[in-house]
């Protein structure tokens, strides 16, 4: 006989005894053969599941600006649905950490007050202006769970070291104490951005909550999902060898705008001297010249009506860089700037004084926030350009039916991940085909490199969706579009200068 040792075991389900059968739950999967001889009947078989199998973690990939949050809101009403059978639910979402990031994915979710009631959707931040529930601790989450009437049903907050905290001591909470909830669901937005964050130990504490009765699902969305896979271990039963992609049913491309609808120039540059006053670095200082040149080449892109895309880099002077530039060409030019430290609209008044604008977004969409200041102040028709690079990076949605579609981006990066790369053209990619009767393919101004990353990162991410929708998948599955592809494959580190 064989003994059989739990703590080597994770999940083993359906044990035939005789015509019983017997589900058990424990710890860690491995192939054991043996026979049971507690019981009086024969032992007939055991159907074995691996950890991979079974996990709750499950993952949306769609290309930029596809819809993955109308994907994850629409997950999260069809569990409240469900909330009078199996109970009442809490849906946690960890969002961008950007506060426009945090408040668009909130106000796309106002519209579920008016059916679940004015507590239904709450913000946990340290402060919140704006009409939703505001929750600021741990602890007042907490008092909440024991109370349905005040009870969440969603809970919105952004993904830093101090909500992720949060949310996992909560989910533990949840899970060793007798409150309102039944089951409680984890949506982590832009996961690669945080995965690797060993403060937060992100993997290990999905792991842990995946053991949790209390937590019925996990959910992580991405358009760019490659380090999300753990290529170090190479053990084939490790929790994220393989994947699980959520199976979206009824996915279409319809009024999608992508790579392929873009009209691309790609410009050569060559930064002849990187000495700068400003303490630039050479990929930060190429930046700056290459969006420069384009300009000062084609200064009909900040023509009247105009509408540009030109993010910097991490440092913000070169967010300032780019708006004293655009402005000096053509002062006429109204610059949206989104950093940590500014989110305004910035132009020159009839007298020529500078004015500024706060951008404070407390419902709708940011697109059309900005064209209502515009409109106000008489500048709409004005050239617009929209910089920065942390806040525009990905997530967030720019523009909108009134605002119009990007006329212009310009992509300059010599040092680039492909992630980051992506995420920044996805910007001026969605579903905005139908905006206009004629659409017209915004222009595209970057190295021919670029352009063959932003080309085949969307590839990998539709790839996913028309080829393995619902399958548990490796890494190589994502990357099968490219896998032939070295030079591309290398830049997901983004560590060399890339070269046509």
């Amino acid at each position: 006989m064989v003994s059989l040792d739990t703590s080597l075991i994770d999940i083993i389900f359906n044990f035939h005894i005789d015509s019983g059968l017997v589900k058990l739950s424990l710890n860690r999967f491995v192939l054991i053969f043996l026979k049971i001889d507690s019981y009086s009947g024969v032992y007939t078989g055991i159907t074995l599941s691996s950890m991979t199998e079974q996990n709750k973690f499950k993952l949306c990939i769609l290309p930029t600006q596809m819809g993955k949050t109308f994907v994850t809101i629409n997950k999260i009403l069809e569990e409240i649905k469900h909330d009078p059978t199996k109970g009442r639910s809490v849906h946690f979402v960890l969002t961008m950490n950007t506060l426009l990031n945090n408040k668009q994915f909130a106000n796309r979710l106002s519209d579920i007050k008016e059916e679940h009631g004015e507590n239904s959707v709450a913000i946990f931040a340290s402060t919140y202006k704006g009409d939703l529930t505001h929750i600021d601790s741990l602890c007042k989450l907490i008092s909440f769970s024991k109370d349905p009437a005040k009870m969440p049903k969603i809970i919105v907050a952004c993904s830093n070291y101090r909500r992720f905290d949060d949310c996992f001591k909560y989910m533990e909470f949840l899970n060793n104490n007798e409150t309102a909830i039944a089951r409680s669901f984890v949506y982590f937005d832009e996961l690669h951005k945080y995965i690797k964050s060993k403060k937060a130990d992100i993997r290990g504490n999905i792991e842990k909550m995946d053991d949790y009765d209390i937590v019925h699902g996990i959910m992580a969305m991405t358009a760019t999902p490659d380090v999300l896979w753990n290529k170090s271990n190479e053990d084939p039963d490790d929790y994220w060898s393989k994947i699980t992609i959520i199976n979206i049913a009824e996915h279409n491309e319809n009024n999608y705008v992508g790579w392929e609808d873009m009209a691309f120039y790609h410009s050569k540059f060559v930064l002849e001297d990187d000495s700068n006053e400003e303490d630039l670095y050479y990929n930060e200082l190429y930046n700056i010249k290459y969006a420069e040149e384009i300009i000062y080449k084609n200064p009909e892109i900040l023509a009247e009506g105009s509408r540009s895309f030109i993010p910097a880099t991490r440092k913000r002077k070169t967010h300032n860089m780019i708006r004293s530039m655009v402005m000096r060409v053509n002062p006429d030019t109204v610059v949206v700037t989104l950093n940590g430290v500014e989110k305004n609209i910035c132009y020159l008044d009839k007298e020529g004084k500078i004015a500024k604008i706060d951008l404070v977004l407390k419902s709708g969409e940011l697109g059309d926030l900005i064209a209502l200041h515009l409109h106000e102040n008489m500048i709409f028709n004005r050239p617009l350009v929209v910089t920065g690079y942390l806040c525009v990076g990905m997530g967030q949605t720019l523009v909108s039916k009134d605002l119009g579609a990007f006329t212009t981006a310009i992509l300059g990066y010599s040092k680039i991940t492909n992630d980051n790369l992506y995420q920044l053209f996805g910007r001026i990619t969605g579903r905005i085909k139908s905006w206009v009767d004629n659409p017209i393919k915004t222009q595209v101004f970057c190295s021919r490199i670029n352009s063959t990353i932003c080309k085949k990162m969307e590839e990998c991410a539709k790839n996913i969706v028309a080829k393995h929708n619902g399958k548990q998948l490796g890494n190589d599955k994502y990357r099968e579009p490219i896998n032939e592809d070295k030079d591309i494959i290398k830049n997901f580190a983004g560590i060399n200068i890339l070269e046509d």
